[in-house]
Parts: C-alpha cells; structure tokens; sequence
C-alpha cells in the first residue's frame, strides 16, 4: 500500500505480504520510497522495526504479569524467612510457638498491626492471582474464530468461565489450578498469628464494715471456708477450686495492705460491678466485698473459692452469679444488674447491702502467638502460586501465542484481518443476540437515535443478579448472626468492642485443647466468611470490569481514540498495565476488600484464655480455645456490605453508556462485527480509530467515518 513517501506494509490484513521473519516477531514496516508527501492522518507516521527496550519488556501484559509475579514471590520468600526466623528465635512447641509476652494493650495493638498487614498482603495476592487468571482465559484469534464457525461467542476483556470450554487445555488447567491455589489462602491466612490472654480466677470475701479494724478475729481455713455459708447448687460447685488457704490469705493480705495501693485498690460499689462482671478478668484478682454491715465477732459474712472457666469441656455460663445472689437473674449480666441497682448503689450481696471493694491487683499478660502448620498451609500455596506467576512470565516473554486479553487487542486483531462470519451485524448488540441467538444472516438495519444506555445492560442478567444475590445473601447470613448474638439475653458481645473476647459470645467447634487438633477446626470456621467475600471481590471485579469495558467501548462512537492493548504497542497504540479495570477502580475495590476482610478477622476470631490461680500460676485444666464474635464488628461488615452492593446497583442504574455504537464491548462477536474496515485504511489498527459510518450503508470502526444517519438502514 503506497502513500506518498511511505510503503505501508501490514502484519495481519494480508499473510501474502508478510515476510516470515516479520510474523515471528510481530514488527511492522514503513519504507521511504520517491516522491515524498505527508502520510495519511490515520497512518502513525513512520514506525521502527524494533520497538524500543522499555516498551518491549515493560509495557502491557508483560509488565503487568511481572508485577504479579514479584508481588507473590516477595510475599512468598518474605513468610518463609519470617517462619525461619521465628521458628529458630522463639522455638516450636505443640505446633506453635509464643512471640512476645507483654502487657495486653501492647500485644492488642500489635496483633492489631499484625491483622491489618496479613489482610493487605493476602489482597495483594488475591489480585495478583486474578489479574493472571484473567489473562489465563483470554482467548487467542484462532480460538475465537474456532468458536465464531460454531456460532458462539466468547468474552474479552473480563474473567470468564465460558472461556475455559474453548481455550487451550494447558492454559485452563493453569486457570484452575491457580484457582485452587488461591482460595485455601483465605481459610487460614488471618490465624496465623493470634493473640492469647490470661483470665484470673479469684477468690471472694464478703466482710463486715469494721473488718479491718477488728483485732480479736483471725482468719483461719476453719472458720473462712465456704463450706460455711455456700447456698450454690452442684452445678455451680463444680467450676470451684477448693483452695482451702485462698480466703484466709486474702483477708490476712487485704488487712495489713488494703491501703498499699501497690497490691491492692478500692473500687466504688458501680465501679466493682463494671470491673468484676467480666467472664476474663486480668487486671485484678481476689476481692473483699465491704459492706454496710456490723458484726464484730465474725465479721467474715460469706466467701467462695476461686472458679475455673470450663470444667471438663463445660463452659461456665454463670461466671459471677454471686454478683446477682439477691436477684432473680440468670445469667447474671452487668447492664441488667446496673439498671436494677441504680447504677450499684443499691447492689447487695447475700442480703448485705454493699459499700465498696478492695481488690487485689494482679499482672496483665497477653500472648502474641503463631501456629506453625497454618504458616506452612500459606508459604505452600504462596509457593505454588508464585510457581505458576513465573511460568507465566517465561511465556510472556518467550511465547508466540497472542491472546486477546484487552478489547483494544480485539479490535486490532479483526481490523488487521476481518472476520466474515460477523459481516452484515454492524448494528446488532449484545443484548439480541443473547435473546434471539446468532442467525444465518441479517437484514439491514435501520440506525436510531442514539439513547444513553445504562451501565448495567453491558452485563449479562445472570451474571447481573448472581453477583448481588451472592453479596445479599451473604449480608443477610452475616445479618442473621448479628440478630441472635444480640436476641440471647446473655451476649454482650456489642459492647466487647472489635475482636475483643466476651465470655458469654464464646460458641465451641470441637474440645477445648491447646493442640492443633482443636486450633486448626476453629481457624477453618473463623476464616470461612473471609473465603465467602473473596467471591465477592472476584465478582464484583468481574461486574465493574464488564461495566467499565463498555464504557470504554461506548467513547469510541464520540471521539476518535488510540488502542489499550496488552502487547507491545505500535504506532499510537497504548499499552495496558490493567487489562479492563482502570487503575483507580482497582485501588478502590482492593482497598475496600482489605478493609471488610480486616473487619471479618475481628468479627469472628479465634479465642485462647489460659486461666491462671490465685498464685500466678498457669492452671492447665482451665484454658479455653473457642470461636468468639463481635456483634460490633458483625455489625459493621453488614453496614459496609450493604452500601458496596447499594453503590454497585447505582453504578449500574445511573451509569450511562454514550454514543450510538451498539452495546457489547466484551461481546467476541459484536467487536468482530464494528471491523469490517472498507478498503484503502489497512494498518487503521496503529492510529486512533472511532466507530461510525465508513462507507454509506455501513458502520465500522475506521479513520474516516461519519456520525451514523438516523433512520438509514446499514449493515
């Protein structure tokens, strides 16, 4: 093709004219010959036969799979030091081992930090893994055309299941396999590290108001034991510790120090039932109950020994009914108490109306925790992702096979050579042909005036109404949890605050045990939500990819535009480090998926609470591993989920796609349709092209087009 000074020669619109060696390496030509004189407008002037470094290897899919590949590898290598590290430092007992032992604000805080970077880390990850996975089921030119003589379409442009049937074996199995990869990361991801807290078990005193100021009264095991005033049932007695010496301790202890504010403090009636009301309590132990009570020969007038917090896999449900003896409430629960005290001034306990508390301090301690074998579930599936990104990088820079990842890759592919089995459809939509199938042939049809169309008709109804059910159904799951964890009269979990352990918001998944046999059962429940939203992102990526794709699509029909493309660029060609998301659509939906995944980690948790005597010490038969939630933080997700899918329905209700171009830009057969070039623009494919009238009674993408007549029949 000559034009003035220039020889064109194009790769694709005739296998005639390309020269073998141009075909392997995907380059194009532009000769000087005599007689010089401007090129064509839509001609990207002259072209050199190898693109240069930067846009050979860090440009479009190359670039982009790259990208995956160092974030997985990093992560990867990163988890695998940090077990190396930590399994030599700290050491490996029962499967897991401790980090730190501090004060439990600190290790709060750090197991907050801790949460949040493993929830960036894995979304990274997962994005990583769908960015590669949609490239993975982007069909090649040959598979399209496979698929067009059967007269089906396939996608572009957006992860697609109906790809797979069509697509080369190796490249579907890779899809599947890096599928199968990536979810298991999400079951387990969020409990590899976990905090563990210690709750005091401690001994009570109910005391005369001259307690302290008796010296004729000593007290002994005989005369401060329970035994001596106990009204509780068997059930109750069960949980009890019967440390004979406890009581006597306490009182001699709280005698001679109760103004030592080092071991002990004084607690206002209200301030003692907000503090002793707790199912895991650490920062106080023991306590004397003062009351406004006389009695100057036995001025003990009621104890009970320390109670563990699970007794042979039986949860202690009634942790402080002592606190309520004078009322008729089970369990008892501070809130309720409150209310019926008058905030605790009216509060007796066993008849004896109560002044304050003197209650013995004690050391604060949390555990910051990992659990080897979740760690080594992750770097294994770390590995074998990272695996499957760097064969996929080999190919990208080795393979001859050209997928058509982009639409911009589609529409150069069938502008560059057509495709006959879509001529006379350069009207039809993706919508008829979906409703009434791909037929024979087509009649001309005639153009309207052009209406703004809304977002949501470029995705298909199935995939429409399944994306939303999936998120409303999983609201609505997560909203039913949030309704009986706040209906049992029992919960306080609102009030715990965000992954904070409640005694009474406690559920059991198998015996409670320190072992990985009870450990790992309850991560898998803790996680299985985290596992549910990740098909919510998966969704919603594929839902905005489609919407946005024909927004783009839709922009060709109003202004004249360069091609998005995935391989090398050429020309005024663009290269594409997203395949159909724009950049800031993605950074959003990552960050948002961070977000609710973080708030999933502290809305159901894993709980570990050693519980520890009177003397400081461990005790082994009272530690509880539990599944725990936060009715707060189930609250929050449902409020976050329920304005994504409100904002997604929006997108799709108000969004509107311009121009007059018929809708389905991720429609195989509707690009293949918009391409039918007429003759004298051959290589348009490396210009900036628009959609229109080419020629009369036809509409093609093109240089030198013309806004469509209204009412003129094409085809």
């Amino acid at each position: 093709m000559m034009h003035g000074k220039y020889s064109y020669i194009s790769l694709q619109s005739s296998e005639n004219q390309v020269p073998p060696s141009m075909q392997k390496d995907g380059n194009i030509e532009l000769q000087p010959i005599s007689n010089p004189a401007s090129p064509p407008s839509y001609l990207p002037g002259f072209i050199p036969a190898a693109p240069s470094f930067w846009r050979r290897y860090f440009a479009g899919w190359r670039f982009g799979v790259t990208r995956s590949a160092i974030t997985t590898g990093i992560t990867f290598l990163f988890l695998l030091l940090l077990l190396s590290v930590m399994w030599d430092i700290f050491g490996v007992e029962k499967g897991g081992g401790t980090l730190a032992q501090r004060k439990c604000s600190l290790i709060k805080a750090g197991d907050i930090l801790i949460h949040l970077a493993l929830n960036v880390l894995s979304t990274l990850m997962l994005a990583s893994s769908n960015y590669c996975m949609q490239g993975l089921c982007a069909p090649t030119r040959e598979e399209i055309d496979r698929a067009h003589a059967k007269r089906t379409w396939l996608d572009i442009g957006t992860q697609s299941i109906r790809n797979l049937k069509a697509i080369a074996f190796g490249r579907a199995f890779t899809w599947a396999f890096l599928w199968v990869a990536v979810l298991p990361l999400h079951l387990v991801f969020n409990s590899v590290f976990f905090s563990t807290k210690q709750a005091n078990q401690y001994a009570v005193a109910v005391v005369s108001k001259d307690f302290f100021n008796i010296t004729t009264w000593e007290p002994t095991e005989s005369n401060s034991s329970p035994s001596l005033f106990d009204t509780r049932n068997e059930t109750e007695q069960l949980y009890a510790v019967k440390d004979e010496r406890a009581i006597p301790q306490l009182l001699r202890d709280a005698r001679s120090l109760h103004q030592n504010t080092t071991h002990f403090t004084t607690l206002s009636s209200t301030d003692c039932i907000n503090t002793y009301a707790n199912g895991f309590l650490q920062d106080l132990g023991n306590v004397v109950i003062v009351t406004e009570s006389q009695n100057s020969t036995d001025p003990l007038l009621w104890s009970q020994y320390p109670e563990r917090h699970i007794v042979s896999n039986k949860r202690h449900n009634d942790p402080y009914a002592w606190i309520c003896s004078d009322l008729d409430s089970y369990p008892c629960l501070k809130h309720g108490l409150l209310e019926k005290t008058d905030s605790g001034k009216n509060w007796t306990v066993h008849n004896h109306p109560v002044s304050h508390c003197v209650a013995q301090k004690t050391t604060n301690t949390c555990s910051l925790r990992f659990n080897m074998w979740l760690f080594l579930w992750v770097i294994v599936f770390g590995f074998l992702q990272t695996i499957v990104m760097c064969v996929m990088v080999w190919q990208a820079f080795r393979s001859n096979i050209h997928t058509l990842k982009t639409m911009g890759d589609a529409i150069a592919s069938f502008l560059g050579r057509k495709d006959e089995t879509t001529a006379g459809m350069c009207l039809v939509s993706d919508d008829s042909l979906r409703k009434e199938g791909w037929k024979e042939s087509y009649d001309p049809q005639v153009y309207q005036s052009p209406t703004k169309v809304r977002w949501s008709a470029s995705v298909p109804p199935p995939q429409w109404w399944s994306s939303h059910a999936l998120t409303a159904c999983f609201t609505i799951i997560i909203g039913i949890g949030l309704y009986f964890s706040l209906r049992v009269p029992k919960s306080s979990a609102l009030f715990s605050g965000l992954g904070r352990p409640d005694i009474n918001a406690l559920t059991s998944v198998t015996e409670d045990s320190s072992g990985s046999s009870t450990l790992i059962p309850t991560v898998m429940i803790a996680n299985l939500p985290q596992l549910g939203f990740t098909f919510i992102y998966l969704a919603y990526n594929s839902l905005f990819s489609r919407m946005l794709s024909a927004r783009e699509w839709s922009r060709f029909s109003i202004r004249r535009k360069a091609l998005r493309i995935s391989g090398v660029p050429i020309g005024s060609q663009k290269s594409s480090r997203m395949l159909s998301l724009p950049g800031r659509y993605a950074v959003c939906l990552i960050m948002f998926s961070a977000v609710v995944h973080w708030l999933l980690s502290q809305s159901l948790f894993l709980v570990w609470v050693d519980g520890v005597n009177v003397r400081g010490e461990i005790d082994e038969r009272d530690a509880i591993v539990r599944l725990g939630y936060s009715s707060l933080g189930i609250l929050i997700v449902v409020i976050l989920l329920t304005v994504a899918l409100a904002v997604a329905l929006g997108f799709g209700r108000w969004g509107k796609l311009e121009g007059g171009i018929p809708c389905g830009g991720s429609n195989s057969v509707i690009i293949s349709a918009a391409c039918h070039l007429p003759p004298g623009q051959n290589g348009a494919e490396f210009g900036t092209v628009m959609w229109g009238e080419t020629v009369k009674g036809h509409c093609s993408f093109g240089v030198d087009v013309r806004e469509p007549m209204v009412g003129r029949e094409y085809h």
